[in-house]
């Protein structure tokens, strides 16, 4: 079991909504595989845990401070087997579905909370998920969030990204 985080990034006054992202563990920045199979997706094992660090920057100095107003990672599940003429298989929802527990395709990391702030950098943290099934997903990560500038202006933005990965081999 690994302890893996989420890393996302975004400037206060940058024009598009895509999230610099990396996840990362105790070895460092976890880089998608590059040949194979698996080329291009991420893998993780069962039972790795999730937890989200999120960076505000300001390159001009012009952050008061940032609020996260939902955090949300969103799975969509990739087939798994084809057998014709029989359907596919797919895996469950999502790699950290807890039916019980009220985790299915979507899961918030809400609470998040601010750990620092300064006119140039506002850092969050959010909950843990644990990465408890086996298959292969798309994953759509969405982060809303409040920006104060040094000028009392507020301006609500949404940001995101979306790569795909596998727990297990995500085959089985």
């Amino acid at each position: 079991m690994a302890s893996i985080t989420l890393n996302v990034q975004f400037d206060i006054g940058q024009e598009s909504q895509q999230l610099n992202w990396y996840f990362s563990d105790s070895h460092g920045k976890i880089n998608p595989n590059a040949a194979g199979p698996k080329s291009g997706q991420l893998s993780f094992k069962p039972d790795d845990t999730l937890t989200l660090a999120i960076s505000a920057d300001s390159s001009n100095g012009q952050l008061e401070c940032a609020r996260v107003i939902d955090c949300t990672l969103i799975t969509l599940p990739m087939l798994a087997t084809w057998n014709k003429p029989n359907p596919g298989t797919y895996p469950l929802p999502s790699p950290f579905f807890q039916p019980d527990n009220g985790l299915g395709a979507v899961a918030s990391f809400m609470p998040v909370e601010a750990s620092s702030a300064s006119s140039k950098r506002q850092t969050f943290t959010g909950q843990t998920l644990t990465l408890s099934n086996k298959g292969r997903w798309k994953l759509t990560f969405m982060l809303t969030v409040a920006i104060t500038e040094v000028t009392g202006a507020t301006n609500y933005r949404v940001f995101t990204f979306d790569p795909e990965v596998d727990v297990g081999t995500g085959l089985e």
